[in-house]
C-alpha cells in the first residue's frame, strides 16, 4: 500500500507559485531518459497560481512547463504549442494518466519566501519566453545538456526543454544562482537526489505524490 499519496483536491489550495511537480514517464523516450540520468523522473514543471499573474479567467492552478504535448491549450495564448506553456495543472495530470504519458507525480515544495518582486520578475520572464519553442530533435536536446553540464556553456537557441525552463525561471526570479547555465539542469536535479545552488533562504522539500482520481 502506498502511504505517501494524496488526492489532488486535498492539496491544491496548499500549492503556491514556485512549487514543483515531478513526473515519472511511461513513454519509451521517458524511460530511456530516466535510465540515462539515473533518475525516477523525466519531466518537471512549476506550479503557478493564476492570481499571481493577474489571470482572472480561471480559478484552476497552472503548470509552467515545456514539452511537445499539444493536447492542452495554453491559458494565456488560447492555443496549443510546443515549448514553454501555461496549462491547467489538474488537466495536465489527468491527460497524462489517460494518455499513458506519465503515471506518478510528486510535489516538491519550495520553502523560499516568494516575494512580490519575484512574482514581477516571473511575469516578465514568462512574457519574454512564452513564444519560444522546444529543441527540434532529441539529439539537439542532449547536445544542449552536454554543452551546459560538461562544458559549462549556455545555449540560447530560442528553445527550452523542461528543466532548462524551470532553472531559468528560478534564475530570473532570483532564487537560483547564475553560476551554472540553465541548459545544464536535468529533472533529477530538482528531485531529492539533486542539490541546487539556491541564493535565497529555503530549499526544495519532498511533498506527497498526487492522485488525481475523485475522492
Amino acid at each position: 500500500m502506498e502511504h505517501n499519496t494524496v488526492f489532488y483536491n486535498e492539496i491544491k489550495n496548499e500549492l503556491r507559485t514556485g512549487d514543483l511537480i515531478l513526473f515519472h514517464g511511461m513513454l519509451i523516450s521517458s524511460e530511456i531518459n530516466e535510465l540515462l540520468t539515473g533518475s525516477h523522473w523525466s519531466h518537471v514543471g512549476m506550479v503557478v497560481r493564476p492570481e499571481d499573474l493577474g489571470i482572472k479567467s480561471t480559478d484552476k492552478l497552472l503548470l509552467w512547463e515545456s514539452n511537445t504535448l499539444v493536447n492542452l491549450e495554453d491559458v494565456e495564448l488560447n492555443k496549443t504549442k510546443i515549448g514553454p506553456m501555461l496549462v491547467d495543472l489538474e488537466q495536465r495530470l489527468i491527460t497524462d494518466l489517460k494518455d499513458k504519458k506519465d503515471n506518478i507525480f510528486q510535489i516538491r515544495y519550495n520553502t523560499c519566501d516568494i516575494t512580490e518582486d519575484m512574482i514581477l520578475k516571473l511575469k516578465a520572464f514568462i512574457e519574454k519566453v512564452h513564444l519560444d519553442t522546444f529543441p527540434k530533435t532529441e539529439f539537439d536536446l542532449k547536445k544542449e545538456v552536454f554543452e551546459g553540464r560538461i562544458l559549462g556553456k549556455a545555449v540560447d537557441n530560442g528553445d527550452y526543454f523542461c528543466s532548462k525552463l524551470i532553472s531559468d525561471t528560478y534564475i530570473h526570479m532570483g532564487i537560483l544562482s547564475e553560476k551554472y547555465p540553465p541548459n545544464s539542469y536535468e529533472p533529477k536535479d530538482f528531485s531529492n537526489a539533486g542539490s541546487l545552488p539556491f541564493i535565497k533562504r529555503g530549499q526544495l522539500v519532498d511533498g506527497p505524490q498526487i492522485d488525481v482520481s475523485e475522492k
